[in-house]
């Protein structure tokens, strides 16, 4: 007779339990009489239909325009921004620095001047390319983030005029890049990036 009762009151505290959770479920945490109207009927709430696209709109993603090729030469060491044409961004190269475990980490300032925002698989691999003595060059690897301990790149949407720092893990040190060239999207950085 004692467990009967212990397993009703069981029963009961579980059923009170779950009427209490799918309650507050619900109406997150606010009484179930807050929406219900002055006759007790419960609110009907509704949902606009998400009007078609129209071809005279608008787009609300990203579309890259032709590319413009720029090139700086000069003035690297006082970080001018550089517009890119194609993905309707400024570039600034801020720094090739050392690696925390290997190799070098160069780090690019990008604002995107996009009304929408700009997708990570809009912007390009760079591509640093360094020359020896002689003039021979060698096109660098980037190091992934298992052996260089960088996050290569946009790890999310960057939005519309927003300003952000990223960065790319490279296989060489900023004294191996004394002429080297660094392009990303539509910009090239041509000189001594390791005093960047």
């Amino acid at each position: 007779m004692a467990d009967n009762n212990r397993l009703r009151r069981s029963a009961t505290g579980a059923a009170l339990g779950l009427v209490g959770l799918a309650a507050s479920a619900t109406t997150g945490c606010t009484a179930i009489h807050d929406f219900m109207n002055e006759d007790r009927a419960p609110l009907v709430a509704t949902v606009a239909p998400i009007p078609e696209a129209d071809e005279g709109q608008p787009t609300s993603s990203f579309v890259p325009a032709p590319p413009v090729p720029t090139t700086v030469t000069e003035s690297l060491v006082s970080q001018p921004p550089v517009d890119d044409a194609q993905l309707n961004c400024t570039w600034r190269l801020q720094s090739l620095a050392y690696g925390n475990l290997r190799g070098g980490v160069v780090h690019l300032m990008i604002t995107n001047n996009n009304p929408v925002p700009l997708p990570p698989s809009a912007i390009p691999e760079p591509v640093l390319v360094v020359r020896n003595p002689q003039g021979e060059e060698t096109v660098i690897d980037l190091l992934d983030e298992q052996s260089s301990g960088i996050v290569n790149g946009l790890d999310v949407p960057l939005g519309p005029h927003a300003t952000t720092t990223i960065s790319y893990a490279v296989d060489t040190t900023p004294p191996n890049a004394y002429d080297a060239t660094l392009t990303i999207g539509d910009v090239s950085w041509q000189g001594n990036l390791g005093q960047v």
